[in-house]
């Protein structure tokens, strides 16, 4: 095992045991800023780092740590989408959400390149829930993923815009309905984005579950595809 790899897998024990710990209002911001942290060292700790700030929404709300989760969730998703780490900043979007925290372009890092796919699929998410502080056309996405084509690498923000409605492009609807599969999935109104995890209130890593009320668990659908342990 490299050195690299064993640094990781130390952070992310670190990471469960923090969520594992009893936190008193007091140190818990201290946690707070120690997980931030693991996550932005490790970025394969995201995830975890998702995980934690989900199941604790109620106690950052309690203690008003709403404003410091914002800014370093912010902050992480505009490093990694200057690097083009989609995985990274779909999580942290997601995260983001459950907290109701809106974005504008520079908190995002994006500049004159198209985001990531599965970024543009969850940004296209986040519009509809009205998150965005600017419109979701202004990133001049449908002249790009429509020149990449349904079956690109930029399917699934292609599949969705038509999908959910996202544009009206004849041109777009009638490639998604040339290709059978795709087509098959339109009339069954197959969608690859789970909207009721944006409100989710508890989110199980292992068990590949959130539950948005706690009363009823659902089977975990994202548009994340993430290698769970």
């Amino acid at each position: 095992i490299s050195e690299k790899n064993l640094e990781s897998t130390a952070a992310k024990i670190a990471m469960a045991r923090i969520a594992r710990s009893k936190l008193f209002d007091e140190n818990f911001p201290m946690a707070l800023d120690a997980v931030f942290r693991l996550a932005r060292d490790y970025s394969d700790c995201t995830n975890k780092l998702v995980e934690f700030l989900m199941n604790s929404a109620a106690t950052i709300k309690k203690i008003n740590l709403e404003l410091r989760v914002a800014r370093g969730l912010k902050k992480l998703v505009k490093f990694h989408a200057q690097r083009k780490h989609d995985y990274e900043v779909v999580w942290c979007l997601l995260a983001a959400s459950s907290f109701g925290i809106k974005w504008n372009k520079e908190d995002l890092g994006i500049e004159s390149e198209l985001p990531q796919p599965t970024t543009l699929a969850m940004l296209g998410l986040l519009n509809e829930k009205k998150l965005l502080e600017f419109r979701f056309s202004s990133l001049n996405w449908r002249s790009q993923v429509k020149a990449f084509g349904p079956m690109s690498h930029y399917w699934l923000p292609y599949y969705e815009s038509v999908r959910r409605k996202w544009t009206g492009d004849k041109k777009m609807i009638a490639s998604i309905n040339a290709n059978a599969v795709l087509k098959s999935m339109l009339a069954a109104n197959v969608t690859f984005l789970e909207d009721t995890v944006l409100n989710a209130k508890h989110l199980d890593l292992k068990k590949r579950k959130f539950n948005p009320n706690k009363k009823l668990p659902f089977g975990w659908h994202s548009v994340i595809e993430s290698d769970y342990e």
